[in-house]
């Protein structure tokens, strides 16, 4: 566990001081403020993915799909199994759709009518598999 940086050494709890010529800080923005005073933490701004799977993938192929109109809660899509089919369930399409900012009350349903605008496809029969919020 590092304690403490500087430009020439690290210090860790379980080894003392390491010296070096250069140091690569690779950790999350919070704990790099801990580690090096001064710095200025990021705000965070909540995403939501939402994974749905349906029998058959719109048409859109391997193509990421942006809504530069901002028409709805989706900022972009993809349907991830043309890219990767190991990623879907058998048999099933996987499109995983990424909201920014904090999500609608009714997620789901938002997401869905907005995606059926996208797509140019009902989404009534596509089943939701996950939402993750970070």
């Amino acid at each position: 566990r590092v304690t403490s940086v500087a430009t020439t050494s690290v210090t860790t709890a379980e080894h003392g001081e390491i010296r070096c010529r250069a140091v690569l800080l690779a950790t999350d923005a919070r704990t790099a403020a801990e580690l090096l005073p001064g710095l200025r933490v990021p705000d965070f701004h909540p995403v939501t993915v939402v994974h749905h799977t349906t029998d058959e993938p719109p048409t859109t192929g391997a193509s990421l799909l942006l809504d530069a109109d901002r028409g709805g809660p989706v900022a972009h899509t993809a349907v991830i199994s043309q890219v990767d089919p190991s990623r879907a369930p058998a048999g099933r399409a996987l499109v995983s759709s990424t909201v920014l900012g904090t999500p609608p009350p009714d997620i789901d349903t938002a997401v869905r009518m907005h995606l059926a605008r996208l797509y140019g496809t009902s989404t009534a029969r596509w089943e939701t598999l996950a939402v993750h919020h970070t």
